[in-house]
């Protein structure tokens, strides 16, 4: 019942229900990560915080099964366009390690990084989860009559996606030496459609920048993505020894993925208007 309520409390502050102290909010994040197999970074984590590496796996908490009841609130959470004006505006800023510009970031790198690992854990062999969660990841939007919704939708998934990855780079530097949990929650399979979103943004970008603040700066959202996937991709690389047949896959999918956005971009780079 104490973790439950906990949770709740999380999930309430999540959903601007409640206002809770800025720590105290860190504090609910860091107790969620550290069930799951997580950390925030030792520069975010309050007081006198154990590390997840030093604490034994016989002290379950619960906390990350109370919260997969919460997953669509914690995926709202980091999708929601407007989180970050909403915690600068509803928070305290009592946080002596954090000022207000910086706050909002690392509360949504926290529920990032807890969506990354739970996805990671129920993938299985047929990727499961991430087809839940994200059913358009495999279903890509054309670039043939596309509009405006279509292409403001796009932006939205490509921004799910940064965040997932994000998640899973700050779980794989901080913790990859002390834990055997391969944090990987966006299959390499998927390389073709996340290559296709970003060709989605590359085709649309002159025709659509216009309409709005948020069209205007998918360019800058698409780029985001393809350092995160490189970097995601190099970190599957490297996880393999060198040679092998795995290390040689990670290393093709990233080759293949660029080839697959790099004429878009050209195109961009010579459009008359641009």
């Amino acid at each position: 019942m104490m973790t439950r309520t906990t949770v709740f409390e999380l999930v309430q502050a999540l959903k601007f229900k409640s206002t809770i102290p800025d720590e105290n909010l860190l504090m609910l994040v860091q107790f969620v990560l550290q069930d799951v197999g997580g950390s925030l970074g030792s520069s975010v984590m309050l007081g006198d915080f154990v590390h997840p590496s030093e604490i034994p796996s016989l002290y379950s908490t619960a906390a990350s099964e109370c919260m997969r009841q919460n997953l669509h609130d914690a995926l709202e959470f980091i999708t929601d366009v407007h989180t970050l004006s909403k915690i600068k505006s509803s928070l305290h800023g009592t946080s002596a390690r954090l000022n207000e510009e910086t706050l909002g970031g690392q509360l949504k790198a926290g529920i990032a990084q807890y969506l990354a690992i739970e996805i990671s854990k129920g993938n299985g062999r047929d990727n499961r989860a991430i087809a839940k969660y994200l059913p358009w990841l495999y279903n890509p939007p054309s670039t043939l009559q596309q509009g405006p919704k279509e292409f403001i939708d796009c932006v939205a998934h490509i921004r799910l996606l940064s965040w997932l990855l994000l998640g899973s780079l700050m779980h794989s530097t901080l913790l990859h030496s002390t834990t055997n949990l391969v944090c990987q929650p966006v299959p390499l399979e998927a390389n073709c459609h996340i290559a296709e979103h970003i060709q989605v943004i590359l085709a649309g970008f002159a025709e659509q920048s216009k309409a709005s603040v948020l069209h205007m700066s998918s360019l800058f959202h698409g780029f985001i993505l393809c350092q995160l996937w490189t970097m995601y991709c190099e970190h599957m690389v490297s996880l393999n020894p060198p040679g092998s047949e795995q290390n040689t896959q990670c290393s093709l999918t990233l080759a293949d993925f660029w080839a697959k956005v790099t004429p878009g971009i050209l195109q961009l780079v010579c459009h008359s208007k641009v």
